[in-house]
């Protein structure tokens, strides 16, 4: 499966490739809005694993893109600032877009890829 990895913070990042470097998954990461909706046009990306705060967008405007251009892939939240977005992602939840949310700070990528191993 293609995954992309919506994330600014480099040690995070770093660690995740490292981690799904031993896995059968395709994995890339994007720090980026306008190159991250670019990836999933142009891309059959099967899930995003996606951070909600960034200095200049919010994972939302993200969630947004793929609700509206109606992309087909699926996306796992992974951030620390659950708590201040959790009302506005419960649509995305209930719409079946959202399928896992994770809170940071969590080294547990191990978790991660075995829930994505479950829905493959």
């Amino acid at each position: 499966m293609k995954i992309l990895y919506v994330e600014d913070e480099i040690s995070i990042s770093n660690l995740a490739k490292i981690i799904f470097m031993r896995t059968n998954h395709e994995f890339m990461v994007c720090p980026k809005l306008k190159e991250t909706k670019s990836i999933l046009e142009g891309n059959n990306i099967g899930l995003v694993i996606l951070d909600m705060t960034f200095p200049t967008f919010s994972g939302l405007d993200i969630l947004e893109h793929i609700s509206s251009r109606k992309i087909n892939t699926s996306v796992i939240i992974y951030s620390g600032c659950i708590s201040q977005y959790s009302s506005k992602l419960q649509s995305y939840i209930n719409s079946g877009i959202i399928l896992k949310v994770y809170e940071k700070p969590t080294n547990n990528f191990e978790e991660i890829i075995s829930f994505i191993d479950e829905i493959k």
